[in-house]
């Protein structure tokens, strides 16, 4: 009888459905045992996914602005003004600021803020809005205007 065999796979391939099924079930009673544990909020893939600050600012200089988007956490945003973009922390803070080459830097850069919107250097430390420190050289936009 065709479909109603059992065979060793379709023995392993239903315990991994009931498994699957058992964690969700699981996971929803747990959800109406504790109310503060919304599944639907409190997402448990998102716990373990890297965001953007979990990069160093030389990572993300490295990356182009279709890597980054994704990284930026689901309550910060993302503003695209082609080709500038800025992303801005949950608190409305400048994080970081996109730019093309200009009359001061000849290059893709980018400018790095800490949580007071002060400027940083690649190394996460202070410097003046003037400081050539705090014009990262970028790929933001997937290499440099020469290349």
């Amino acid at each position: 009888m065709l479909g109603n065999e059992i065979t060793p796979e379709s023995v392993v391939f239903n315990l991994g459905i009931n498994a699957g099924l058992n964690a969700v079930v699981g996971k929803i009673n747990q959800s109406k045992a504790n109310p503060n544990d919304d599944i639907l909020t409190n997402n448990p893939v998102e716990q373990y996914t890297k965001k953007l600050m979990d990069f160093s600012y030389q990572e993300i200089s490295e990356m182009t602005i279709e890597e980054i988007e994704p990284l930026v956490p689901s309550d910060w945003e993302l503003t695209k003004h082609n080709p500038y973009y800025h992303v801005y922390d949950n608190n409305g803070k400048k994080r970081f600021r996109f730019d093309p080459p200009d009359s001061h830097t000849p290059y893709y850069h980018m400018h790095a803020y800490d949580e007071q919107e002060n400027l940083v250097d690649l190394d996460g430390n202070r410097v003046k809005k003037s400081s050539p420190d705090g014009h990262i050289k970028s790929n933001y936009l997937g290499g440099q205007p020469d290349e």
